[in-house]
């Protein structure tokens, strides 16, 4: 499926809000993942005309079932646990379901078979350790899009930008972290077990 169409497709899928969130994700992990390339190591056998794209069919499937109803999600998250592990934390936290759906939904309805999109797609939510460089991308460009306007985004935009994306990609965890505390939140382990992973690889 080329962009065009899955635009096309998104358009009358989900709300104009979400819409415009969701070609906004797919414009800042465009911008950086161009960061990216400006390293010539991380260019060296990579071909940035297609890593975009692939990035950017990533953030635009990333809320794909972001907006079905509740009963709709949890008939397809029964589905979508047999491709992807979903763990009892997970199971919890209604808002965070959409991510395994939609990756599920790529696959089954759009035919999308490329395992960093989906991997991008079902871990955009939580993070993963060992998540690859697209599902990274994604799992920024999520929270720091240029709608999002609240101070933790713009703080991890200026962190990005002074240190770099896994940086930035800490202090998205930190930040998450103190919002479920300060609002006594159910919170995914998932935050904890990526910033320490993250911070390890920069000691």
């Amino acid at each position: 499926m080329c962009e065009e169409e899955l635009k096309k497709l998104l358009k009358e899928r989900l709300s104009e809000k979400r819409y415009i969130h969701t070609i906004a994700v797919a414009d800042t992990a465009e911008k950086l993942a161009g960061r990216l390339f400006e390293s010539p190591s991380f260019a060296a056998g990579r071909e940035q005309d297609s890593f975009m794209e692939k990035v950017r069919l990533a953030a635009l499937l990333h809320d794909y079932a972001k907006e079905l109803s509740y009963d709709k999600l949890m008939e397809y998250v029964s589905l979508a646990q047999t491709e992807w592990e979903i763990d009892a934390d997970e199971l919890q936290i209604a808002e965070i379901l959409h991510a395994p759906v939609s990756a599920y939904l790529a696959r089954t309805e759009l035919g999308i078979e490329d395992q960093e999109i989906l991997e991008a797609v079902r871990f955009h939510a939580i993070g993963k350790i060992g998540m690859g460089i697209v599902a990274e991308l994604i799992f920024a460009a999520d929270f720091i899009e240029p709608n999002r306007n609240f101070s933790a985004a713009r703080k991890v935009r200026e962190e990005i930008s002074k240190n770099g994306l896994e940086s930035g990609i800490i202090m998205i965890c930190d930040l998450t972290i103190k919002y479920h505390v300060d609002n006594r939140r159910l919170l995914h382990p998932n935050a904890v077990l990526l910033r320490n992973a993250y911070l390890r690889r920069q000691a």
